[in-house]
This record gives structure tokens, sequence and C-alpha cells, in this order.
């Protein structure tokens, strides 16, 4: 059997060549093409409401009330500013909102858009 040669494996032996002890998860052919595909079990959230907004709809949206512009959301978040603009667009159809405005006076309602610090906004 010809095994590649590296400078060291884990152990440090030079000249030898350790695999990576990982352990995979076997699909099959059938399972493997249909997830390629996108043949995925759909994540179950509401139409409409507050539940209804994804998780990076959320750090918008807590960005968006607390004053800033698109551009410092697109900046914070490390996403594209029409990214920012998708979010948004979404987020005032599922909350039944037409602007930031009512947005705010809406979190301000309801409370804070559930004023939890998501992994985005880290």
């Amino acid at each position: 059997m010809n095994v590649p040669q590296c400078a060291s494996d884990t152990r440090g032996r030079a000249g030898t060549y350790s695999p990576p002890s990982h352990t995979y998860f076997a699909l099959t052919l059938t399972d493997a093409l249909a997830f390629a595909q996108g043949d995925r079990p759909r994540r179950v959230r509401p139409a409409a409401g507050l539940a209804s907004l994804t998780v990076s709809e959320h750090a918008v949206a807590n960005l968006a009330v607390d004053g800033l512009t698109n551009p410092a959301i697109a900046e914070h978040l490390v996403i594209s500013r029409a990214t920012v603009k998708t979010h948004l667009s979404h987020m005032y159809a599922k909350l039944g909102v037409k602007n930031r405005t009512e947005l705010t006076h809406m979190s301000r309602a309801v409370k804070p858009i559930e004023r939890q610090e998501t992994a985005l906004e880290r």
C-alpha cells in the first residue's frame, strides 16, 4: 500500500502519516441525492408576527429600532446593504408595518423586539 509521507504525524514521528480519526456520517446514495437536491425538512415557523422572524431578521430589527442606518447595520452585522434592505422588507411584511417608525412603535408597545442578544450581534 502506498501511504503518503509527511514530516510528522500527530505523535511527532518523522516520515509517517496518520489519517485523521474522524467519524463520518454515512448516507445511502438515495438519501445523498435527495439532500443534494434540497429535499430537507423545512423549519416550522409562523407566517406572521414576532415568532415568524428569523435570527437575522431579529438582529436587523433590534439594530433598526436602536436607530442605526442601513449602512451601519450592514457594517455591524458584516452583511451587504442589499441584505439589510431584504431583511427589513421581509420583516415589514411579516409584522404588518410599513416603515421603521411603525416598527419602533410596535416594538415599544409589544416589548423591545424580544431584546435577546443574537449570535449575529455579538
